[in-house]
């Protein structure tokens, strides 16, 4: 609108020029002609960066989250807690902040802390623990009057993923089992947040890591956040769990885990992400085909980008 009003004046002046020198207004004339192209250009550097791709993003966004730091959540009773906001999607929008958390085991949490959560505007609550770890160390938010806490495991007991496996199972394949066996379970976290008003969402597991960071990474595929960044997030994990990492590792040895074993399977490298969504990608098509093969509409998806992003 103002590059046309400033077109406009521009041509309409340069019309008239040689009529307002004739006049008695030609040196006031002569310095207008001068001036008003400089004013031009000043306005439009200064407008230009509104009218980005980015819609309605504010252009301070990358300056203020434009770091790991800044997308951590400091949770008395919790550590690995932040959100996924401020990441440039490949098309040049951003995510948005505080509408999507990711969380470890919230169980610890006292009263003040469930309230730093609840301040972030949190309305719905995913639990994707299996039923032992969900009934051993129960969830506050789930009586917790202004969100929705919903228990959605990916599955029931471990043995109904690994089947007849034995022994420790990586990384990386505990990833691609989850997409082969939790189709169903996957489509069902990805409806409930596409529900409207779901948003701002949090998901969670026991470490925040593995079927937190299956889910994060497949809403951010979805977004169209480059396969580095969501990886890059995700490695995030283990620096973050360092505090609870003993426990976990004891856990794993009553378990009847190597703790060697278990220490790696605890780690969260950037590269097991990039080759988990490369998986995604040349097996299922990426989420946003994986999700619509197993039940969700083109509007749903669609409400869930637009839930996320700028």
């Amino acid at each position: 609108m103002c590059c046309a009003v400033f077109t406009a004046n521009f041509v309409s002046l340069y019309t008239h020029y040689p009529s307002l020198l004739s006049s008695n207004q030609g040196d006031e004339c002569r310095v207008l002609v001068v001036a008003f192209p400089i004013a031009c250009c000043a306005m439009l550097f200064i407008i230009r960066p509104m009218n980005k791709s980015n819609g309605s993003q504010p252009t301070s966004i990358t300056s203020i989250l434009n770091t790991d730091e800044a997308r951590r959540v400091h949770v008395p009773g919790a550590h690995n807690v932040r959100h996924v906001g401020g990441y440039q999607t490949r098309n040049g929008r951003l995510t948005r902040p505080d509408a999507f958390f990711r969380a470890d085991s919230l169980h610890r949490l006292d009263t003040a802390a469930q309230q730093l959560l609840l301040a972030r505007g949190v309305r719905t609550v995913i639990d994707l623990r299996d039923h032992s770890e969900q009934q051993e160390q129960p969830n506050p938010l789930a009586a917790a009057a202004q969100v929705d806490y919903r228990f959605m495991p990916l599955y029931m007991h471990w043995s109904d993923l690994v089947g007849e496996v034995t022994g420790m199972v990586g990384i990386q394949e505990y990833y691609e089992m989850m997409l082969a066996a939790c189709g169903e379970a996957l489509a069902d976290v990805f409806v409930v947040m596409a529900q409207p008003q779901a948003f701002p969402v949090l998901i969670h597991c026991a470490a925040g890591k593995d079927r937190t960071g299956l889910v994060t990474a497949m809403m951010l595929d979805l977004a169209g956040v480059p396969a580095e960044v969501i990886a890059a997030d995700y490695s995030l994990s283990y620096d973050y769990l360092q505090p609870v990492m003993a426990e976990f590792l004891e856990k794993g040895a009553a378990d009847g885990f190597d703790p060697v074993a278990y220490e790696e399977i605890m780690l969260s490298p950037a590269p097991v992400m990039c080759q988990t969504l490369a998986h995604l990608r040349d097996n299922y098509g990426g989420a946003r085909a994986y999700l619509r093969r197993r039940g969700l509409s083109e509007q749903q998806l669609d409400n869930l980008v637009a839930q996320m992003l700028y």
